[in-house]
Formats: C-alpha cells, sequence, structure tokens
C-alpha cells in the first residue's frame, strides 16, 4: 500500500483533473452523441487530420483495396491487412485510424468497413493494407473485446481502459498505444435553467435539493462510481438515454444529459435549430472516471505473434494522431463519404468534423500526455483507475502492467509545445530561485508540523520534483485542534499508511492551479478519494477548511494555505 501512495503523489501534472472540461468516446455506452433514426440531427463527427489520405473514391464496395507492396516498414513484421475494429460509425475520434488509408479507399457499405493501402505520415507506402470497421449499431453493439476474441481477422480494436478490466478474467488485451488522451464523454445541463451549476456532483443538489435527472446509457459503468462516490444520488438517474437530442429538448434544459465534448457543444448552438444556444458540461474525466477511450490494443492470445508488428505499427499511430489534427480536411472527406455511403442514421459534415477536431484540441482530448509524448500511457493514473474501477466490476489485483505497455512508443513523437508555454520556459530559472513547495513551507514558521509530517511520510523527494502540484496546507494552529496526542501517533512509523492517506489527500492532481482558476465542485484528491470545493465572493473552502493564504507561488506548484486538517471520508480517526 505504501508503494501505492507514493505513486499517487507521484503522478502531479500527470493530467489537470480541476477544471470543467469535456468529452469523450466511451466504450461502456457504445459512444457519442448519435442522433436516432428518423431525426435530422447529425451525430458526433470526426475530423481526420493529415491530408495524406484523399476522399474516398467511386470504387465499387466489392473493389478490394490495392495490393501491398513486397516492402515496406510494416511488411514483414504485420499481417497483410491490418485490420482496426472500432467502436462506432466513422467520426472525428477515430482521425488517427483514416489518416492512415492512403490513395484510392474502397468502401463498402454493406459491412461498414473502410478499407485501401496503409500509408505512414507523408504518404509513404507501408507494404500492407488497412481495414477499419465500424463497430456499435454495426455489429448489435457487442464489446470490442468480443468482438476481437470471436474474429481472428481483426488484428487490433479499441479497448477502453474499463471495457479492458471488465473482460480481464475471460478475454485479457494489452493497449499499446492511445491516440486519445481523454475521454470525450460529458454530462452537460443548460446553464440558463441552472446558472449555479458548475460540475456533476452540482447537479445533485440543484432543483431546490431534489437533484436535477440525468440522462445516460444504462451500461455506463461510470454513473456507478459517480454513484458510490456520492456526486449523483439514485432518485437522479435515467437510463434511458438513446443518443438523440429530442428529449433533452423537449424538457426544455429541466434534464441534464449524457453527451460528448467532440460534438454535443457544437450541435446544441449551432445544429439543433429548436435549441439554439450553448450547454454548459463537466468532463466524465474530471469527474474522477479517467479511462483511456480509445486505445489500440490486442488481445493477449496474439500479443507474442504481433509484438514486431505493434513496434512498428505504433509510431505510425502516434504521428497519424498528430497529422489529422494539424490537417484534418482530406480524412474528414473519407470520414463523411463513408458515413454517406453507409446511409444509416449517423449522419455529419465536414463543418461537424471541423469543429471537433478543434474542441479536440482545445480540451486536450488529443494531447501530450503527462510528458511531451503522445500516445503513451500513465502508470499512475491507470494505477489509480484500476482502484476505481475494479470495484465497479468486480476485479480485484490487476495492475497497469496487465492492461497497457509503452514497450512500443516512441517517446520522441509528440504534439509541438506552444510557442506561449516556451516562452514560460523562458522564466524557468528565476522560478528556481523562488524554491519549491518543501522549501517555501520549511522556510515558513507556521507550516512546521506539516513540513515534519511530510519528511516522516517520505514525501520530501516527491514534493521538491518538477511536479506541478497544488498543496492546501494546513497550519500549525490545524494540527493543533486535533484530538490530543493525535499528530504524535500519526509521525510513528507503524502509522505510516495512515499519515500518507492523510497528506495525500491534501493535493490535487494537476497543474498548479490558482484560486482565480478553482471552481464549486466535488474534486478528486491524489489520496484518491473526492474533496468538496467552493468558491465563491467569500473566497474559497474545501471540505470544512477554509483557505487563508491563496496562490503561494513555488517553483513547481502553488499553496494554498488552510486552516484546517482535511479527512478522507474514509478514514475515522
Amino acid at each position: 500500500m505504501r508503494n501505492t501512495r507514493l505513486t499517487k503523489l507521484a503522478a502531479f501534472g500527470a493530467v489537470a483533473a480541476l477544471t470543467v472540461a469535456a468529452c469523450g468516446s466511451d466504450d461502456e455506452a457504445s459512444t457519442s452523441t448519435e442522433a436516432p433514426a428518423g431525426t435530422e440531427a447529425p451525430a458526433e463527427a470526426d475530423e481526420p487530420a493529415d491530408t495524406q489520405a484523399p476522399a474516398a473514391t467511386d470504387a465499387p464496395a466489392d473493389e478490394p483495396a490495392d495490393e501491398p507492396a513486397d516492402d515496406g516498414i510494416l511488411s514483414a513484421v504485420c499481417p497483410e491487412t491490418i485490420v482496426i475494429q472500432t467502436d462506432w460509425f466513422p467520426e472525428a475520434e477515430h482521425g488517427a485510424m483514416y489518416q492512415m488509408v492512403g490513395e484510392n479507399p474502397s468502401i463498402d457499405a454493406d459491412k461498414k468497413v473502410v478499407n485501401g493501402p496503409l500509408v505512414a505520415s507523408g504518404g509513404v507506402p507501408t507494404g500492407v493494407n488497412i481495414e477499419i470497421r465500424t463497430g456499435g449499431p454495426a455489429v448489435g453493439f457487442q464489446q470490442v473485446v468480443s468482438l476481437m476474441a470471436q474474429d481472428a481477422d481483426i488484428t487490433f480494436g479499441y479497448v477502453a481502459t474499463d471495457e479492458a478490466i471488465e473482460n480481464y478474467a475471460d478475454n485479457p488485451t494489452t493497449a499499446f498505444v492511445a491516440p486519445l488522451e481523454i475521454n470525450p464523454q460529458i454530462i452537460m445541463w443548460d446553464p440558463a435553467t441552472y446558472p449555479d451549476v458548475e460540475t456533476i456532483a452540482d447537479l445533485a443538489t440543484a432543483k431546490d435539493g431534489d437533484g436535477v435527472t440525468i440522462r445516460y446509457f444504462e451500461t455506463g459503468a461510470y454513473m456507478q462510481f459517480l454513484l458510490a462516490d456520492g456526486q449523483v444520488t439514485e432518485g437522479q438517474l435515467d437510463g434511458s438515454y438513446d443518443g438523440g437530442p429530442s428529449v433533452f429538448i423537449a424538457e426544455n434544459g429541466a434534464i441534464a444529459q449524457q453527451g460528448f465534448a467532440s460534438a454535443e457543444p457544437f450541435n446544441y448552438e449551432n445544429v439543433f435549430t429548436d435549441w439554439g444556444k450553448p450547454v454548459k458540461f463537466e468532463l466524465i474525466h474530471d469527474a474522477g472516471w479517467q479511462t483511456y477511450a480509445a486505445p489500440l490494443a490486442v488481445i493477449d492470445a496474439r500479443k507474442a505473434e504481433l509484438s514486431d508488428c505493434m513496434a512498428a505499427f505504433a509510431p505510425i499511430v502516434q504521428q497519424s494522431a498528430i497529422d489529422y489534427v494539424t490537417d484534418p480536411t482530406a480524412t474528414n472527406e473519407l470520414i463523411v463519404d463513408a458515413v454517406n455511403e453507409y446511409n444509416d442514421f449517423w449522419v455529419y459534415d465536414a463543418e461537424l468534423g471541423a469543429a471537433s477536431v478543434q474542441l479536440q484540441l482545445d480540451l486536450g482530448l488529443v494531447s501530450n500526455g503527462p510528458d511531451a509524448t503522445l500516445g503513451n500511457f500513465d502508470e499512475d493514473r491507470l494505477t489509480r483507475f484500476i482502484e476505481i474501477a475494479g470495484p465497479v466490476f468486480g476485479v480485484d489485483g490487476l495492475t497497469p502492467g496487465d492492461l497497457m505497455t509503452n514497450e512500443y512508443i516512441d517517446a520522441s513523437i509528440g504534439l509541438p509545445v506552444p510557442e506561449e508555454e516556451e516562452d514560460e520556459s523562458d522564466g524557468d530559472e528565476e522560478a528556481a530561485e523562488v524554491g519549491t513547495i518543501v522549501d517555501i513551507a520549511a522556510g515558513n514558521p507556521d507550516l512546521s508540523i506539516l513540513v515534519a509530517a511530510v519528511q516522516a511520510a517520505g514525501l520530501v523527494d516527491i514534493l521538491s520534483g518538477e511536479g506541478p502540484f497544488t498543496v492546501f496546507a494546513p497550519t500549525n494552529a490545524a494540527f493543533a485542534a486535533l484530538p490530543e496526542g493525535l499528530v504524535d501517533d500519526l509521525l510513528l512509523p507503524a502509522n505510516l499508511e495512515t499519515l500518507l492517506d492523510i497528506l495525500t489527500y491534501h493535493a490535487i492532481i494537476g497543474e498548479g492551479v490558482l484560486s482565480s482558476d478553482i471552481t464549486s465542485g466535488s474534486i478528486p484528491m491524489a489520496q484518491g478519494e473526492s474533496a468538496e470545493v467552493v468558491a465563491d465572493d467569500n473566497g474559497v473552502t474545501i471540505n470544512d477548511a477554509n483557505v487563508i493564504a491563496a496562490d503561494v507561488v513555488a517553483s513547481n506548484g502553488v499553496i494554498h494555505v488552510i486552516d484546517a486538517v482535511l479527512v478522507p471520508p474514509s478514514l475515522d480517526l
């Protein structure tokens, strides 16, 4: 357990989990904001990225893809055709896959597949073909893991982390590259109807304390987590969501609803004319359910056989994701053509595709991980997620290594750092003179008990590291208010686990967050449980503690001094 707690704290900076953000594709709910048949509502659009994938041609549906070349970077190690099983209809979230389809692609409207030569960045031939299969309704809503277990022709599939955990006992899989960093799935509401609601947790107490009804796909495991975490109540939940906008619009915003940040915010404001105004939302990710939504995975029974293929293919996928969001126009044309050829209820156009790509970038759905690499997995994030999701599925004892690998990732491939971030790096030398969180705390006599606790817990090196961290620091008076003798007991080696629980419950996983950026709601702490924050004109409180000195900036994060010790809800002191 000690290693687990240390790992959690070491994950600071991995992902920002404080701000309201947005959306993502969810394998459990079969995904996106599809408009049901008969409606005119476009569904979630996907924006392919790079121009190397030309729009689909008029080739007959039964025309085979071009014969692969005898040589190429994949031909010696991969199957003649790499078959990708997706979790939904073609969409912008799948852009990295369609970006790899080369010239003269073929669209099979009956089987709902796109195939063609597989090309690397710049249209470089790889010597193999690619076939992209539609999921969701097209396969009777079967999970991707189930399809991979049944069909040996499927090389790789979109297996979200929660689906991998759920199916681990019978059909274990290993994810090896993640084109999406953050799950786009959201819960959304009408800000005009509920102006004081900032987070999903706020919906539980809105409507004069009765709580706002939330429509969602009943199979969504994330909702079991939100329920167990106290962010929603049983009485709020309505599992009848079908993907369409009609009920939300008919209710005139009286209810909240599941959606995807890469589509709904655009659709409700610009496409659904009966609504025609913004919606507000919180990402499921920011509420604590931090699954990787659409990583490519191999079924473990074929892992050894396909190891060399994954090693060569993963960097191509990484670069394809970057090429797609950099210039999605041509790939989006292919996606739109495929959707039109399939002629199903799923519809969208190039405008929605372009908007979706921009939303993905703005919200960090496609982004580098905690480092400068796109497509790799954060093991600390996965450790925390396993602790949360394991009990939901009745699975115990899993580790990140059971579900993923970074061994095939090219660490040099990542989205470029924006110029403003580079400019900020010019101030690193000045920031170093400010001192780390530990330096600042050690220099404040009123935080001496906290410093002693950090030293006893062995956290000095972590909190002196690169960060960034956000720490709520109790004063000596706050510790003195605890029951007599408790502080001395906590500093004993025998009580190290309890001390670690308490200390890691005082930190937020994410960037150094200033008080001006803090919004009211439930936020996950490094310890694994959530705390309730209230930010208003009177200042900021977290649980029952008041922030009495905000925005103490360190070289590796921010300190907010508080007047009470935060105790995890599960801990009985």
